[in-house]
């Protein structure tokens, strides 16, 4: 019996599915590869958010008690705790990218072009100087030209600028995904907290798995008359509680509205 009791306890330690947990992890790989992050850097502030979470959650918590509640080895929790930074392992692509602007200025008189191929000063030699047996020039250059960053001229390979435009936008589009989820998560934390309903945030999801694919289209367009409807209620009632200050006085409070649609994803089945 006590056997069988240490046994339940030690299950309940980790209740939430496997499943959860790939789906949970799922959604921050698709934002990570969708705004071309480090990865490195994407663990090391995760780390350091666990940390820095786990001391406000409970601030008389030891180093060691931190260290057992995130798995975060004990020797960098008070780096974390100061705001300093183990050092983090710098990107390859970013490398090479840095790479090509020098030999391009050193080499070839601040021009835009280098060889794709050769020993020396060309594409193949950096990718080869960062990545020595790990990968090829090739499957580097896929990469650079799919997110925009070079171009295949064939014989020789083009390192692209990017627009301060293009470059604002990228920073827009990740800073309102990032407040987005924290906002979210935010209201899942206070929701799950065992307070009075009505101090909660409001939180819901209506859905339907009844619904044929060949309708989402004519849905759609009715669901967003109303929720259009719906938000500019919304705003006139925030406008109605402002006060006569200037913007950013005080915290943000608002509301969040955005549909799903889990056929949008069937293309991605395939490769799971």
């Amino acid at each position: 019996m006590q056997n069988a009791k240490q046994t339940n306890s030690f299950v309940n330690l980790n209740p939430i599915p496997k499943r959860l947990v790939r789906l949970f992890s799922k959604a921050i790989a698709k934002l990570i590869l969708k705004f071309n992050l480090n990865k490195n850097d994407y663990n090391h502030y995760l780390n350091e958010q666990l940390v820095l979470e786990a001391k406000r959650q409970n601030p008389k918590a030891t180093i060691v008690e931190i260290s057992v509640r995130t798995g975060i080895n004990r020797r960098y929790i008070k780096d974390y705790l100061k705001g300093e930074m183990p050092n983090i392992k710098s990107n390859k692509l970013t490398l090479i990218l840095s790479d090509m602007k020098w030999t391009l200025n050193k080499y070839y008189g601040g021009g835009k072009k280098l060889p794709k191929k050769g020993p020396f000063a060309s594409f193949q030699s950096i990718c080869e100087q960062w990545t020595p047996g790990m990968l090829t020039y090739q499957a580097i250059l896929s990469e650079l030209v799919r997110i925009g960053s070079v171009i295949d001229h064939g014989e020789k390979v083009e390192l692209v600028v990017a627009k301060k435009t293009n470059v604002k936008e990228l920073i827009q589009g990740f800073d309102i995904t990032s407040t987005l989820l924290d906002r979210y998560a935010n209201t899942i934390m206070r929701n799950l907290e065992n307070i009075d309903d009505e101090l909660k945030n409001y939180q819901m999801s209506a859905l339907s798995t009844q619904i044929n694919p060949k309708d989402i289209v004519s849905l759609k367009a009715e669901i967003r008359s109303v929720l259009q409807t719906n938000s500019k209620n919304i705003i006139k009632l925030l406008e109605k509680y402002e006060s006569n200050v200037k913007p950013d006085t005080y915290p943000a409070y608002g509301v969040s509205v955005f549909e799903f649609n889990d056929n949008e994803n069937d293309n991605m089945r395939e490769i799971e």
